[in-house]
């Protein structure tokens, strides 16, 4: 999917990459076409890239629940989204049930999470991996 993005949206996004790559192995590039329009996965090929590699239903990541397997999930799609691919939160509220602050929160428990946890840290790599080779 192509997004025209401002110049001041591109060089946010990349502040937000280079903060992402302070604490995290895995390097992500920000892939522009030739008109300076960046290339991001829909966020339902993010969903279903995290749902299929926890081996999780996608339709039942998004139900109001704190079962912590599936706030953990759903953690990982909101950051890899709002972080790596630089959606809004208010483009993942609106795809979502959830509000701006949950999305928010989401993202620095992931953050916080991927410092601590090497392994934690390795698997959110993977999928960026993943996610990047697809829609590279």
């Amino acid at each position: 999917m192509h997004i025209t993005k401002t110049r001041n949206k591109i060089e946010s996004m990349a502040r937000t990459l280079l903060d992402y790559n302070g604490f995290s192995d895995y390097k992500v590039s920000i892939i522009l076409t030739k008109d300076n329009t960046v290339i991001r996965p829909p966020f339902r090929a993010i969903r279903d890239c995290v749902c299929e590699y926890y081996a999780v239903d996608s339709d039942v990541v998004f139900f109001k629940t704190r079962i912590q397997p599936f706030c953990m999930i759903r953690q990982v799609i909101f950051f890899i989204s709002h972080v790596v691919y630089a959606y809004t939160v208010t483009e993942l509220s609106s795809f979502t049930s959830y509000d701006h602050s949950t999305v928010t929160h989401s993202c620095k428990v992931v953050k916080t999470q991927m410092e601590v946890d090497n392994k934690y840290c390795e698997k959110v790599n993977d999928i960026i991996k993943i996610l990047n080779e697809k829609f590279a």
